[in-house]
C-alpha cells in the first residue's frame, strides 16, 4: 500500500485515501507484529493468535480493494472513458474507441472529426422569469 501511495503521489495525485493507506499499513504492521508478540508472551492459545492475524490481514485486504477500486475509476477517466458527444450521431456517450450507438471510430477518425468531438456540456440552470 505504501508503494501504491508513492506511485499515486508521483503521478500528481495525493489525497486522503493515499495518506490513509500509509497510515493503515503502518498501524496494521504494528498491530500484527505487536499483537502477535504480546499474545505469545502471555500464553494465549495459538488459535486466537491466528484469528487475530487473520482479522488484520482481512482488514488490509478490504482497504486495498477500496483503494484499487478508486484508483481504477480515476485511471479510466484519464484513458478517455469520459462522457462525450459523438461527432457522427450526436449521441451523449461514455466511450473511448468507438461510439456504441453508430459504431464510428472515435480515436482513428480524421483530425477534423477528432476536433469536433467535444465533452458533454450540461445545460445552464433555468432561471425564473420575472413578472
Amino acid at each position: 500500500m505504501i508503494v501504491a501511495a508513492i506511485w499515486r503521489w508521483r503521478r500528481g495525485r495525493l489525497a486522503g485515501r493515499e495518506i490513509g493507506a500509509v497510515a493503515m499499513a503502518v498501524i496494521a504492521h504494528i498491530a500484527f507484529a505487536g499483537g502477535t508478540q504480546l499474545m505469545k508472551e502471555t500464553s494465549v492459545s495459538p488459535l486466537f493468535i491466528l484469528i487475530w492475524q487473520a482479522a488484520i490481514v482481512g482488514a488490509l485486504l478490504i482497504y486495498i480493494r477500496y483503494l484499487l477500486h478508486h484508483a481504477l475509476l480515476e485511471e479510466a477517466a484519464h484513458m478517455g472513458y469520459a462522457e462525450t458527444v459523438c461527432p457522427s450521431c450526436h449521441m451523449h456517450i461514455v466511450a473511448s474507441g468507438f461510439c456504441p450507438n453508430c459504431g464510428m471510430a472515435l480515436t482513428a477518425a480524421p483530425n477534423a472529426v477528432k476536433r469536433s468531438r467535444r465533452p458533454r456540456v450540461e445545460p445552464p440552470a433555468s432561471t425564473a422569469r420575472k413578472s
